[in-house]
């Protein structure tokens, strides 16, 4: 699909940005998997005729593309502003919520889109 160039860089930038010498490998995994599951919720969105809905109370079953890049934007910065005060008990945290939520989305047949 005509995203997965997108979400490819997007991906990668967003690695770099909030991932420097000093992350921790917590850091890393919160991150990397929230950007799994924003690739995932983007194909929600495109297999809505397929009988996939969103789970996430905060998006709805239906989201629109825009929705979905926004909130996971946001997820993405406040993992890295609320885990640089509280550490890596936040981001194991995190990393835990995340794990369930990209493993729920294999089940369903959702991939990374790559």
């Amino acid at each position: 699909m005509w995203y997965t160039e997108y979400m490819k860089t997007l991906f990668i930038i967003l690695m770099l940005s909030f991932t420097s010498a000093e992350a921790s490998e917590w850091q890393i995994a919160s991150n990397t998997l929230l950007v799994a599951d924003w690739l995932q919720t983007l194909q929600i969105v495109e297999r809505r005729s397929d009988g996939y809905y969103e789970t996430n109370p905060i998006l709805g079953d239906y989201p629109n593309r825009g929705s979905v890049n926004l909130y996971f934007l946001m997820a993405i910065t406040l993992n890295n502003l609320i885990g640089k005060d509280l550490g890596d008990g936040w981001y194991m945290g995190v990393t835990v919520v995340q794990i369930g939520a990209v493993g729920h989305n294999f089940q369903a047949g959702l991939t990374l889109g790559f």
